[in-house]
């Protein structure tokens, strides 16, 4: 499942470099993602008049690594409160990018302090996404009843209509199935990932299960404490 603030306009798949990729903002269909657009355009404008300026494009920020704690609001954390709340899972195959929040502050500051950061767009991903089941088969193992797997429409009509879950509900689209998951996005586009420059893997290790499972541990605790 894909950041859904971002939906790719078909030509996107073409795109080889970062100048095609600005270029194609037809692709952009959501307010915010326009909104990140509309303001690279006037840094880039305010660059050319000898402003300086650098843009950190993150991919999504989890919660950190040591304490798996995470933003309670972020899409995500309510993909997953959601599922808690209803025991039950979407039946959708995609693959996820995430970055926990202690390394991607990591990364902006050592990208800050360097002299060839000035007047670019970096982009801040991880450098080896994972399965979307990973994380479901991790809400299936999380404390409570049984979690069953529903059709995504079903799972989300669901949310829709409790009110602690609506909220997910209203930022997922109605239908998945003809929208591109991350990992065709990247994958055919692959502009520069500024970490690869940092040491990828060597610096940014993969989010394995155990991390998942804290990370879905920690919402069930945050759920009944709130």
């Amino acid at each position: 499942m894909r950041n859904p603030a971002v939906a790719l306009h078909p030509s996107w798949h073409e795109v080889h470099t970062e100048e095609e990729l600005f270029a194609r903002w037809q692709g952009l269909s959501a307010g915010y993602s326009q909104s990140k657009w509309v303001a690279e355009q006037l840094l880039r404008l305010g660059g050319r008049r000898g402003l300086g300026y650098t843009v950190y494009r993150p991919t999504h920020i989890c919660g950190a690594s040591h304490s798996a704690i995470s933003n309670d609001s972020d899409t995500w954390s309510l993909f997953i409160d959601a599922c808690l709340r209803h025991r039950c899972i979407p039946a959708l195959e995609d693959t996820l990018n995430w970055m926990p929040v202690d390394k991607m502050s990591e990364f902006i500051v050592a990208l800050s302090l360097r002299e060839d950061s000035r007047g670019r767009s970096l982009n801040l991903t991880h450098p080896q996404a994972f399965a979307l089941s990973r994380l479901t088969a991790a809400i299936v193992a999380s404390d409570g009843p049984p979690v069953a797997v529903v059709p995504y429409r079903e799972w989300r009509s669901r949310c829709a209509a409790h009110e602690s879950t609506r909220n997910i509900a209203t930022i997922l689209p109605a239908d998945l199935a003809e929208e591109p998951g991350v990992a065709i996005a990247f994958g055919a586009i692959r502009i520069g990932n500024a970490v690869d420059a940092l040491g990828g893997l060597d610096v940014c290790p993969p989010l394995d299960d155990a991390l998942l499972q804290r990370y879905v541990d920690w919402r069930n605790r945050a759920r009944g404490e709130a």
